[in-house]
Formats: structure tokens, sequence, C-alpha cells
């Protein structure tokens, strides 16, 4: 995740423009300033030198719906009954509305709110973003591998893939070769929009698998693009491998060496975890007692 601050015009004193960039299977290594040789990333190299870098990063949750309620929220998932997997189509759950968003608080300060790209919190009418605090939403309500073509669709029985505009679907299985270039032509107009006021989140639906590109990206590109998961390998979309097992094992080892750390940690996780299991400290999710699918 990329947080990047940016001048506006006016009142840049009392309240900062800034976008949060939500990058979906993404790797630590993957990047330039982190360390990898193989993908060229200058830009995001660029904002790590005159910025500032975070080497120890930690998410509410490995899968997107907790991780991305935990963004929005502030709170861990389960304390809101968001930490149960991922939301599919046509699902009953999604983020209560009564759950304050940081878009929410944005708003009563006079910022202009946006989201480009994956929303994954529910995809019926009363959780989408423009119902969550955000004045503007174009992008998929849910991944993009949640569609006809899914590799378990027999059990799942998946619909076409909506593209939504606020909460209408403008169009059904939408190029996802040429969507990263279509939410960040919106990102890029939204901006220049509200350049005095903008909170503008991008949670990019790639490179989650089934991995795409833009044609004017595939002359560069080298190897397969396609994105598999076995075992310690990773298989990148530059066809190259990783393997990350030896990184974990270094994690591993550098801990073992530190026993009052990882003792202390332990007896914090046991305390939130009882807490957490405490059914009156949690809240519930929100749900639709008729979940409709978005595309018939």
């Amino acid at each position: 995740m990329l947080v990047s601050c940016f001048s506006g015009e006016k009142n840049t004193k009392d309240k900062p423009n800034f976008a949060v960039i939500l990058v979906d299977d993404i790797g630590y290594g993957d990047i330039g300033s982190f360390g990898s040789t193989i993908n060229k990333t200058p830009h995001l190299d660029c904002m790590a030198t005159e910025g500032m870098k975070l080497t120890s990063f930690y998410v509410a949750a490995p899968v997107c719906t907790p991780s991305r309620a935990a963004l929005m929220t502030g709170c861990c998932p389960k304390r809101n009954n968001m930490a149960a997997g991922v939301f599919l189509a046509g699902d009953s759950r999604g983020l209560d509305p009564d759950e304050i968003t940081i878009a929410e608080v944005l708003k009563k300060k006079c910022y202009a709110t946006g989201i480009m790209g994956k929303w994954y919190l529910g995809d019926q009418p009363e959780f989408l973003p423009t119902k969550q605090g955000f004045d503007e939403f174009f992008g998929l309500p849910y991944s993009h591998d949640i569609h006809p073509r899914h590799q378990n669709n027999k059990k799942h029985n998946f619909p076409d893939l909506p593209l939504l505009e606020g909460k209408e679907v403008i169009e059904i299985n939408p190029d996802m070769n040429c969507l990263t270039q279509r939410i960040t032509d919106r990102e890029v107009d939204f901006i220049k929009k509200n350049k005095d006021k903008p909170f503008l989140y991008f949670p990019y639906p790639l490179p989650h698998r089934p991995v795409y590109a833009s044609p004017e990206m595939m002359e560069q590109a080298t190897g397969s693009i396609k994105s598999v998961r076995s075992g310690k390998w990773k298989l990148h979309a530059n066809g190259e491998l990783f393997n990350l097992e030896e990184d974990i094992g270094e994690k591993m080892n550098v801990a073992n060496q530190n026993f009052e750390v990882v003792r202390r940690l332990e007896k914090y996780l046991e305390e939130c975890n009882a807490d957490l299991d405490n059914i009156d400290n949690c809240r519930a999710s929100g749900k639709n007692t008729n979940p409709q699918y978005l595309v018939l």
C-alpha cells in the first residue's frame, strides 16, 4: 500500500491532499526500492526516495475483504464481523453502513472523496462505496476473477462481471487488458477536478490473478504473464521465480534468536484473541435478506 500527499493551490496547510494506493497481490520485493532488480518501477522508487519508505508493515488479514474493511474503518475485521473470508457476487453480507469509514470522516472536513478500482466490501446497493462516504466510484464491486470463467465456477455459478459507475452497471465483462489504464485515467480526472480537496482511494484489481496487461505494456514484457502459486514458488508477471521459502526462513531465524520479543508478542496476541472471542465486544456486519446479482 502506498500513501501519497500532494499540494493543491489552496488550503494546503489545513487540508493536505492525499491518495491511498492499494495494489492487489504485489510482493514486498517486487518494487525496485525494496530490492527488485527485475521489475522496473522508477516512479515508485522516486516516491520512496523523496518520501518515506516503511520496511515493516502489517495488514489485518491476508485476503481482500477483511483487509480492505480494516483500511476503510481502522477496525479489526473480527470486531465488525468482516473477518470471514471474501464476499462473492450476490453476497448477502457487506460492510455495515453504520460503520464509519475514512471517506465519511473526510467528507465532514469538506474533502471530495473518490474510489477508482476494486471495492470488495459488498455488492448490494446499501453496501456500495457511494453509501459509505464516497462521492464517486468507478470500478469493480469485487475481484475480476469472479465471473463465469472462474476455475471453480461449476460450484459457484458466477454471473458476468459488472463494471460500475456509482451504483449503476455501465458495462459487462470489461476488457481487463485495458481496465488498469481506464482506472488511472479516471483517477487523474478526479485529481484535476478536485485538486484543492481530494481524498482518492486507488484499489487496483491487478496484479491479482488472472494477470492482464495493456497492449503497450505487453510489448515491453518478457516471458509468461501467468500468475501461478504452488508451494514455496511464485511466478511473477515477467516469468521470474522467487524462492519465498528462503525469505520466510530468514525472518523465522531472526525471530528465534529473540525469544523475549516473541514471548511478549504471543502474550499480546492471546489477550487480543480472548477479547475478540467475546461476542459482546463485536458488532454485526451488514446483512441483506434478499441479495441479487448486479448482472442477471
